[in-house]
């Protein structure tokens, strides 16, 4: 497996950073960031005492939700794996962050969890890689459809491997969604990818946050997990 690490926070802009410490549940980014824009703009009148009227309030309504939908889009593009359209490695790691920071908050569990597909180079040498991609982009949908909650998060972490968050969940029901996902993936493999020389599946590894590791560190016992489930499958 490919170790899992954070990014720097340099390689996102910081403009378009999607980190929303005082971000409402249920917020969008776009609301966000047009909320926030108003809110400073609030602020800099204020300081100076500068009086509000009717019009100018107006007008700066609407420079604010122009550039809160403009800065929102950019923040959610630059944050998703357009094959599958779940989030890609960087959405992961910041988005993983907000649920880590509101889980020690609340004191509310998180399962994180690791998959790699089983013998997926099978299917694109032996079926070419749009017959890969289109597998990708199923199994995206199909992980994003059993972790359907708004709090929860799926991503494609790069090639064959994925992510995924659970909130306010444990380990037996994490289990349970896994064995859903499973069934439907062998149904899906069984209609559409029999034939292989190798079989076509998925194994995972997933792990309670113990509220202290990072992404790294907690995404790592994940993927020890999901190596020992490989290891119990093919030796």
């Amino acid at each position: 497996m490919a170790e899992f690490q954070e990014s720097s926070q340099g390689e996102i802009s910081q403009k378009f950073k999607v980190n929303y410490s005082d971000r409402e549940k249920g917020e969008t980014s776009q609301n966000y960031y047009q909320r926030t824009i108003l809110k400073n703009i609030q602020t800099v009148l204020d300081k100076n005492k500068i009086p509000i009227t009717p019009e100018i309030e107006a007008d700066f309504k609407e420079v604010a939700n122009a550039f809160g939908q403009d800065l929102g889009d950019k923040s959610e593009a630059i944050l998703i794996e357009p094959l599958t359209g779940l989030y890609n490695r960087k959405g992961f790691e910041e988005i993983g962050k907000d649920r880590m920071a509101e889980s020690k908050r609340y004191k509310i569990p998180l399962i994180f969890g690791y998959i790699d597909l089983d013998n997926f180079k099978a299917l694109n040498d032996e079926c070419g890689h749009i017959a890969g991609d289109n597998f990708l982009q199923v199994f995206g949908e199909l992980l994003r459809n059993h972790l359907k909650r708004e709090e929860d998060v799926s991503a494609r972490l790069g090639g064959d491997e994925f992510g995924f968050i659970m909130f306010a969940a444990d380990l037996s029901q994490a289990e349970l969604i896994m064995n859903n996902l499973t069934r439907e993936i062998k149904t899906l493999i069984n209609e559409q990818f029999q034939g292989l020389s190798k079989p076509l599946g998925f194994s995972v590894g997933l792990e309670q946050w113990d509220g202290r590791k990072n992404m790294a560190g907690v995404m790592a016992m994940a993927d020890d997990k999901l190596y020992q489930e490989k290891k119990q499958k093919y030796g």
